[in-house]
């Protein structure tokens, strides 16, 4: 990371998501910069009950956080603690069909519908 850049940070709990938004200061640090909370009731007894209501937390918390910024996150860490979530670590390729034209939102689609 170099100095100055943003770093937001996502925590779904069983009770609220809460986000965090960072910047890396001249000590190699992460400064808080500000945060937002919103309630989320999509837990029960550890357990997700609903997605939807987790996934509107989140975009709640985030789109409360842009508006106090004034710019738009792209991208973020997120932390989802319980003892029915797995992680999986993969990796996916996908060949472009233009290389000079980037990465495209089918493309992304693609290694997500890949991944599930």
């Amino acid at each position: 990371m170099a100095i100055g850049d943003v770093i937001v940070g996502i925590d779904v709990g069983t009770s609220k998501v809460s986000c965090c938004l960072g910047q890396i200061n001249k000590f190699n640090q992460v400064e808080i910069l500000n945060s937002a909370t919103a309630e989320c009731d999509g837990f029960k007894k550890g357990r997700y009950e609903s997605i939807d209501s987790i996934a509107r937390a989140i975009r709640f918390a985030i789109s409360d956080m842009e508006k106090g910024n004034d710019f738009v996150i792209q991208s973020a860490y997120i932390n989802i603690l319980g003892r029915y979530v797995d992680i999986y670590n993969t990796r996916y390729t996908v060949e472009l069909e233009d290389k000079y034209a980037g990465v495209s939102q089918k493309n992304i689609d693609d290694i997500i519908l890949r991944s599930f």
